[in-house]
């Protein structure tokens, strides 16, 4: 099993870095167009000014199975500024990241990250949490269906690196606490 619990002192840092990494080591869009210092800014930031989601294998504690990255809103870089009535941005969460070890994706660690961030947060009285997604990922989109997540806008995101360019439309969604 897993003890899911918040990284407070940056233990898990280069394996979180190492995990998401991997999570993209297969070929597509996402790979070619990655970018290793936004995911840097991107821990230091859930570090810093959010929380650091962990969950790590109860039989071997320093071993990482997957993390969340939460941080405010006002902080997403992408941010469509047409959910900005819709929330308070500074004082809303933002889940950034999910991510897990593939050995581990068809055992519901995901949920469990989820289920425990959620725990946190409502216990430090947030009311409502927002995250993005891409359309075509469906698994985690079904995930954050599923758990009670609602649709609130969408935004079309170009990429352009290395000469190639595409572009992807992502979901906001929000759920309260």
């Amino acid at each position: 099993m897993f003890k899911i619990f918040r990284d407070t002192h940056y233990l898990f840092r280069d394996q979180i870095k190492k995990l998401y990494l991997e999570s993209l080591s297969k070929k597509g869009y996402t790979k070619k167009f990655f970018d290793i210092e936004d995911l840097d800014k991107e821990i230091q930031l859930a570090y810093e000014e959010g929380l650091m989601m962990v969950a790590v294998d109860e039989n071997d504690e320093t071993q990482l199975t997957g993390a969340l990255l939460v941080y405010p809103l006002e902080y997403h870089a992408g941010f469509n500024p047409e959910l900005a009535e819709v929330s308070d941005k500074r004082h809303t969460p933002y889940i950034a990241e999910v991510i897990i070890n593939k050995k581990f994706s068809k055992i519901g660690l995901k949920r469990k990250l989820l289920t425990n961030t959620f725990t946190y947060l409502k216990e430090l009285r947030f009311k409502e949490v927002f995250t993005r997604v891409w359309k075509r990922n469906f698994s985690l989109l079904n995930l954050y269906k599923s758990a009670e997540f609602s649709y609130v806008n969408s935004i079309f995101k170009a990429h352009n690196k290395n000469q190639k360019c595409f572009t992807v439309k992502d979901l906001y969604l929000k759920r309260g606490l």
